[in-house]
């Protein structure tokens, strides 16, 4: 069976689709399923393997767009050689393809994956951009690539930074002098808590209960080589259950709060 355009496999029509030899367009095999193709050799645009699903292919040769293995899925493709865009190996997936020497695009690996094709891609995709996150294995955090991107939770750090954040290697000071904002709340949600004792003059200036049962604190404390103590909110977003530390010159949480959003004093109905 050959198919011209493009094919969506689910748990209802997987058996319409055993004898399958190839997918002219994007193959995408829907959460829950599992696909069996002994005859099918290449897939012409991108192959999707998505959520808990299986797909064994031992003559599937070549995948002309990206491939994306998603969380507690596998692909075991013995005979796989190229994969004309980017790979995707997401969390908890599995990828079993030894002879896999060619990929187009960049490397995002979420996982550890199978341990022997992670080794054989760094060796001969060096050229190609890496994009490691939290859930990258560690030996492969710490190898030195050409190419990559670093991310915590979405958010992008050089590679010092990532390494030290996920290795929680910084002191609470290093913590809460970095710019960012976004760094520096993942920076603080890897740390451990008790580095806020290293802190100077650590003070707990107010503390309130919001309206959906979060505390909130204004916390003030010193740091090394600056003369004048730092003040923070400390609050947690109601809608992402974030916690934060804002930078304030206040010394009361409802009008530090109201200041974040440059308002002098507010008084809140919904927040999201």
């Amino acid at each position: 069976m050959e198919i011209k355009g493009n094919l969506t496999i689910t748990k209802n029509n997987v058996k319409r689709y055993k004898n399958l030899k190839s997918v002219g367009g994007d193959l995408y095999i829907h959460s829950n399923s599992n696909l069996k193709v002994p005859e099918l050799k290449s897939v012409g645009g991108d192959l999707s393997i998505y959520s808990n699903s299986n797909l064994k292919a031992p003559e599937l040769k070549s995948v002309g767009g990206y491939l994306s293995i998603y969380s507690n899925s596998n692909l075991k493709a013995p005979e796989l050689k190229s994969v004309g865009g980017d790979l995707y190996i997401n969390s908890n997936s599995n990828l079993k393809a030894p002879e896999l020497k060619s990929v187009g695009g960049y490397l995002y690996i979420n996982s550890n994956s199978n341990l022997k094709v992670l080794k054989e891609l760094y060796k001969t995709h060096q050229k190609n951009e890496w994009r490691l996150n939290e859930n990258s294995p560690v030996w492969l955090r710490k190898l030195d690539f050409r190419k990559s991107i670093y991310f915590i939770l979405g958010v992008e750090f050089d590679k010092e930074l990532y390494l030290n954040v996920l290795g929680d290697k910084l002191s609470a000071q290093e913590v809460f002098a970095i710019e960012n904002i976004e760094q520096r709340r993942l920076a603080y949600q890897y740390m451990d808590k008790r580095k806020m004792k290293e802190l100077d003059n650590y003070k707990i200036l107010d503390s309130k209960i919001d309206r959906y049962d979060n505390k909130m604190e204004l916390v003030s404390f010193s740091l090394s080589g600056f003369d004048s103590p730092f003040k923070y909110l400390h609050c947690i977003c109601p809608s992402t259950g974030r916690e934060y530390f804002i930078e304030t010159d206040k010394n009361k949480c409802e009008i530090a709060k109201s200041s974040s959003f440059g308002f002098n004093r507010l008084k809140f109905k919904e927040e999201w």
